[in-house]
């Protein structure tokens, strides 16, 4: 899945904020930020949410256009930005319970005893092993 990137605007209007409170919160080292191949400086949609948490603005308040109501264009970037979240917040939450299984299968593997070891001698042990037998059998007809 390709990381949703946001410009400073675009973040601005997302969480409600100025841009200079997004340009402040950059240059103090609070939420770290790229340049584009264009020049222009972009935010991960993931950064933003570990600093701001989900965005305050439904889809409606945060772009309006020149008559005060959302475009379409932009009510459909706001959109895919709010299922990107719901996605992202889903994707956690079932890697958080796979994380939970694994640490519970590796405490009930740990409390399992350790395998014992093979007394056979290197032979025996080849032997059980069918091409090893094999060669053994090949070996002894010589």
């Amino acid at each position: 899945m390709q990381q949703q990137q946001l410009t400073v605007a675009q973040a601005a209007k997302l969480y409600g904020k100025a841009r200079s409170t997004v340009h402040r919160a950059m240059k103090a080292g609070r939420v770290s930020s790229t340049v584009r191949g264009d020049g222009t400086r972009v935010i991960a949609f993931s950064e933003l949410l570990r600093v701001w948490g989900e965005p305050v603005n439904s889809p409606t308040k945060t772009q309006r256009d020149a008559t005060g109501t959302p475009s379409l264009t932009q009510q459909a970037s706001v959109a895919e930005m709010t299922q990107l979240l719901s996605e992202l917040v889903e994707l956690t939450k079932r890697q958080a319970d796979e994380l939970a299984g694994m640490r519970e299968e590796l405490r009930e593997l740990r409390r399992l005893p350790a395998p014992e070891k093979l007394d056979q001698p290197d032979a025996e042990r080849c032997s059980a092993h069918l091409f090893a037998a094999e060669m053994a059998a090949l070996k002894a007809r010589k």
